[in-house]
């Protein structure tokens, strides 16, 4: 299942319906999965990262103002593949290490990558549709 996790709707409705005082994140943190990332965003973690580090990095991602329940990245995330995969979904995340997921979804289509292939995410959009 892809969409925004229990943690980061219950942060929203706290904040928005309850009163409850929550800071949002103020840069979300993307990563690549080779499969559903589950509920929580830690399942089936590419491998693919930066080619300094060697570990599967959360790029930061910014993004364009909401309009009509869609927002979009504003600028492309990259990163450079260090292993053979098939890149299938994303979370996104409050912090670059550790932290909480806010949301997980999954590629139109899955992308193969090779060692040295670069992957960017260019017009990725998150969107909560109204009831109309």
């Amino acid at each position: 299942m892809t969409g925004f996790t229990t943690y980061f709707v219950n942060k929203v409705m706290d904040h928005s319906l309850g009163g409850v005082s929550w800071t949002p994140p103020t840069t979300v943190y993307l990563k690549l999965h080779v499969g559903n990332p589950g509920p929580d965003g830690t399942a089936n973690p590419a491998a693919t990262s930066s080619a300094t580090t060697g570990t599967n990095i959360r790029k930061a991602a910014t993004w364009s103002a909401a309009a009509n329940g869609l927002i979009a990245l504003a600028a492309d995330v990259t990163w450079v593949a260090t292993a053979k995969e098939s890149i299938s979904h994303i979370s996104g995340w409050d912090a670059v290490t550790a932290g909480n997921c806010l949301f997980t979804d999954e590629l139109e289509e899955a992308k193969n990558l090779y060692v040295g292939d670069t992957f960017d995410l260019s017009a990725a959009t998150l969107q909560i549709t109204p009831e109309a």
